[in-house]
């Protein structure tokens, strides 16, 4: 790694923004809910500890100002939906405050008539990044505590929302772990590769105890004992290896029917 790239790694994020599109979100919120345009808002509010954030619904404008945006705000709200249009639907749309990586599970909800756009209101939120696992809350958003998705993100400032609070930050240079390691995989040769996706799908300790469904020893399982077109069907799955490599053969280990399709 390079003098610049270590630089990179130390720089400090500006948090300021956060406070600015917290309040942005707060005065829309109220503003939908006071017009009657929203029955709720699904939206990010204080967790019990301090300094981290849960989804939570509010359903009064008063309640507006219990909403926040932080880089704790983590989860994707596109999966509460469902909880909020069983407890509010009856009484009108929904607005949803979404981040750029949020629209596209949005999308894929309304791809798969979960979820109708006229329904909805989209409030949607430029976003310089979250924190990554296992960060505490408190620490400040770094270039180091940033979550490796929010690294290669290009929906800083979402798209196809009804309105969108808040400005993205001056952003420092970040390095793109997953392409990174991405690059490392290709340039390994075909053996180098074979061994390093054989170590990947190798068993935990106790992997005997493992469901059917569990990893490469789990499609070999279940390709034994699958009948018919399941069973042609599974054979021909590469247990998660790349493209064009040999898989180890899922084929029942049965000495007495070789044996029999050899005299046959």
């Amino acid at each position: 790694m390079n003098n610049t790239a270590q630089k990179t790694e130390t720089t400090v994020i500006d948090a300021t923004a956060y406070a600015a599109t917290t309040e942005a979100i707060r005065t829309e919120a109220a503003k939908l809910l006071t017009e009657g345009k929203v029955a709720a808002v699904v939206g990010y509010i204080p967790g019990r500890r301090k300094g981290t954030a849960i989804p939570g619904i509010v359903t009064d404008p008063e309640q507006a100002k219990d909403l926040l945006f932080s880089p704790a705000c983590v989860n994707n709200l596109a999966l509460y939906l469902t909880k909020a249009k069983k407890e509010v639907s009856k009484k009108g749309r929904l607005a949803i405050v979404a981040k750029g990586c949020d629209m596209r599970a949005l999308a894929g909800l309304m791809g798969e008539s979960q979820l109708k756009r006229e329904d909805v209101v989209i409030i949607g939120v430029a976003c310089a990044g979250v924190h990554g696992s296992g960060i505490h809350p408190a620490e400040p958003l770094t270039s180091a505590t940033i979550a490796r998705k929010c690294r290669e993100c290009t929906v800083h400032e979402p798209t196809g929302a009804d309105l969108v609070c808040g400005k993205v930050p001056t952003l420092p240079e970040l390095i793109a772990v997953e392409q990174e390691e991405l690059a490392k995989l290709e340039a390994m040769t075909p053996q180098e590769r074979w061994a390093y996706w054989k170590e990947q799908f190798k068993p935990p300790p106790g992997g005997r105890q493992l469901p059917p469904s569990c990893g490469q020893h789990g499609l070999a399982h279940r390709a034994r004992h699958a009948p018919g077109r399941q069973m042609r069907r599974l054979r021909g799955v590469r247990t998660g290896m790349p493209h064009g490599y040999p898989a180890q053969s899922a084929e029942p280990q049965d000495g007495a029917g070789a044996k029999r399709a050899v005299r046959s």
